[in-house]
């Protein structure tokens, strides 16, 4: 997957993810206007409503669009979602983990290192070797 490739999906996303923060803006909005919070808890129930309303309305239509129609994925605005590649992680003993997200194309393998033991008495002296 090229860097265009890797944009255009980081600009669905990002649209696909702001109509459903839209969306639960104006539902809170509408609940909001039409029950009366508790003065000390207003901001805190709002926010927590908002932060439910965009989950649910994201999750529901992803799953409607996923295993019932994907033309549900129109309430996102763009229903095409974003494409990850997953690539596998080589560890020390020899096991691969797969679907770790990564900015490596498909099919390399990624080959994990341990990295040495910190020690904090070191980094009064000398700077540890990561920073």
């Amino acid at each position: 997957m090229d860097f265009r490739e890797h944009l255009a999906n980081a600009i669905v996303s990002g649209i696909r993810t702001a109509v459903a923060g839209l969306v639960g803006l104006i539902i809170t909005w509408l609940v909001a206007a039409n029950v009366e919070f508790p003065e000390n808890l207003d901001a805190v129930l709002t926010t927590v409503l908002f932060g439910v309303a965009v989950a649910l309305y994201n999750g529901g239509i992803n799953l409607l669009a996923q295993h019932v129609n994907p033309k549900f994925g129109w309430f996102l605005l763009i229903p095409k979602t974003p494409e990850y590649n997953a690539v596998a992680v080589e560890l020390k003993d020899g096991q691969t983990v797969a679907g770790v997200n990564s900015a490596l194309p498909t099919g390399e393998v990624l080959t994990v290192k341990a990295a040495e033991q910190y020690d904090p008495a070191k980094t009064e002296t000398e700077p540890h070797p990561y920073e």
